[in-house]
């Protein structure tokens, strides 16, 4: 069940603060994704970037909110 503060985070944007990797999956630093979900086990977003790559991001060493909605 997800917190109200992950609910109201879903469909915000991030902003990569640096290059992430998933596999061989790259997302370059200031590729900009929307939060879809959050990873159950250890509550860190999934993050949808604009290059299609899907997967979990730590904020903050990851990625930073760019708006949100609280």
């Amino acid at each position: 069940m997800l917190s109200q503060i992950e609910k109201n985070l879903i469909g915000v944007e991030v902003l990569a603060i640096k290059d992430i990797t998933y596999g061989d999956n790259i997302v370059p630093n200031n590729m900009i994704g929307k939060i879809v979900e959050f990873e159950r086990a250890s509550g860190d977003p999934i993050i949808e970037w604009d290059n299609g790559v899907k997967g979990f991001v730590v904020l903050a060493l990851h990625a930073i909110l760019l708006k949100h909605k609280f």
